[in-house]
């Protein structure tokens, strides 16, 4: 549905204490509602139904900017969701999935990080024997194949 089908519309900016009899009695001046909803984490902000698009469209253009008590309340269409349960889970794949491109990089940078350190190593000697000359013990004996 588009803005001009919609009957469901979102309220911001209400009083903080307000009751749905009062946003009802507000918006029932254009005409009937259907349903009056509070969102559980959100606060100050509604959403009201109507039974049809036409009393919305009205609804929306001449009570945006109106006043309940002292406060001015914001009035637009609300955005429609389609399935939000099937939103949820295309959100978490696709996080899910970068979560895991992010990582391989990661794993792919030092994997290169440890290759270049290594052939710099190589290019100045390699380690061809170690060994502890038991008579001596403060020296090392380390030979070195170039």
């Amino acid at each position: 549905m588009g803005v001009g089908d919609n009957t469901r519309l979102f309220v911001s900016a209400l009083p903080p204490v307000i009751t749905e009899a009062e946003v009802k009695e507000h918006f029932e001046v254009v005409g009937p509602v259907s349903d009056v909803f509070f969102p559980k984490n959100k606060k100050r902000c509604a959403f009201v139904g109507y039974h049809n698009n036409r009393d919305a469209k009205i609804a929306a253009q001449k009570l945006n900017g109106s006043y309940i008590d002292s406060y001015r309340i914001f009035v637009k269409f609300a955005n429609e969701r389609k399935n939000t349960k099937e939103s949820k889970e295309i959100k978490e794949t696709k996080r899910t999935k970068e979560s895991n491109e992010n990582k391989s990089e990661m794993k792919d940078d030092e994997t290169k990080k440890k290759k270049k350190d290594n052939r710099k190593f190589e290019q100045f000697m390699t380690l061809a024997k170690a060994s502890v000359n038991p008579n001596v013990s403060t020296f090392l004996v380390i030979s070195i194949k170039k």
